[in-house]
C-alpha cells in the first residue's frame, strides 16, 4: 500500500494526488472507527494509512522534481552548465531515435549545481542526459561530471528535464566506491555472456549485478513499462 502511494505521489497529476489522498483519508478514518468490531478493519485501515504516508513521500519527491531552477530553466530552453553525478548505466542507442540519425547515449544524472540565464543554484535534481558523443557510454555510475548543454522540459515523470549535449564527458572525480568495487565483476560477467543471444547478454548482468548497460532498447522499454 505504501508503495502504491509513492507511485501515485511521484507520477500522478496534482489533482489526482489530492483526490487519492482525500479518499484514502476518509476510508481510513471510517475503517479505524470500527476497529473494535472487526480486526480486518484494522488491517485495512493500516494499509490505507500506509498508502497516505507513501503518497505524501512521493508527492514531496515529485514537487522537488517539478519545481525549482532546473525545471524553470528547462521551460525556457536554457543553455546551462552543470556539475552532476551519473546515477545510471549509460545506454548507447541506435540513431533511429535521433534527428541526426547518429547513435546517442542516454543516462540519468543528479544535477548538484547549475548555472544559466543569470541563475546559479545548488540543487539535487534528477535529469535525463541525451549525449551525441558515444564516449559517454563508458562512464560508470557514481562518476561526478561537468558539462554544458541545453535543457528541455520532461513533461512529467521521474526527471525534471532533458539535458542535451554534444560535449565529451569530463569526469571531475572517480566513480563511486560501489562502481569501483563491482566493475571487475561486471566486466567479467559481460565477457562470460558474450556468446549468448543479445537479450541474455543484457538481462543476465542486470539481474546478477545491476549492470543495465547491455540491455537491448526493446527490453529496457518493456521493463520500464512494467515497473
Amino acid at each position: 500500500a505504501a508503495w502504491l502511494g509513492v507511485v501515485a505521489g511521484l507520477h500522478a497529476a496534482p489533482g489526482v494526488q489530492a483526490g487519492f489522498a482525500v479518499a484514502a483519508a476518509v476510508l481510513a478514518l471510517a475503517v479505524i472507527a470500527g476497529i473494535r468490531s472487526s480486526p480486518d478493519r484494522l488491517a485495512v485501515g493500516l494499509a490505507l494509512a500506509a498508502a497516505l504516508a507513501g503518497l505524501a513521500g512521493g508527492a514531496v519527491r515529485a514537487a522537488a522534481v517539478r519545481d525549482g531552477p532546473v525545471a524553470e530553466l528547462s521551460v525556457a530552453g536554457a543553455q546551462v552548465s552543470v556539475a552532476a553525478i551519473v546515477t545510471s548505466d549509460p545506454d548507447l542507442r541506435a540513431g533511429t531515435g535521433s534527428s541526426s540519425g547518429e547513435p546517442y547515449v542516454v543516462a540519468r544524472l543528479r544535477v548538484e549545481r547549475i548555472v544559466g540565464r543569470g541563475v546559479t543554484a545548488q540543487v539535487r535534481t534528477p535529469v535525463m542526459l541525451v549525449a551525441s558523443d558515444p564516449e559517454w557510454a563508458g562512464i560508470l555510475p557514481g562518476t561526478p561530471v561537468s558539462l554544458s548543454g541545453r535543457l528541455s522540459p520532461a513533461e512529467g515523470g521521474p526527471v525534471a528535464a532533458f539535458l542535451r549535449t554534444s560535449e565529451p564527458p569530463r569526469a571531475t572525480g572517480p566513480p563511486g566506491i560501489t562502481s569501483r568495487l563491482t566493475e571487475p565483476f561486471r566486466a567479467g560477467l559481460r565477457t562470460a555472456v558474450e556468446g549468448l543471444p543479445a537479450a541474455a547478454q543484457g538481462i543476465v548482468p542486470g539481474m546478477a549485478v545491476g549492470d543495465e548497460s547491455q540491455l537491448p532498447p526493446e527490453i529496457r522499454r518493456a521493463m520500464q513499462k512494467t515497473g
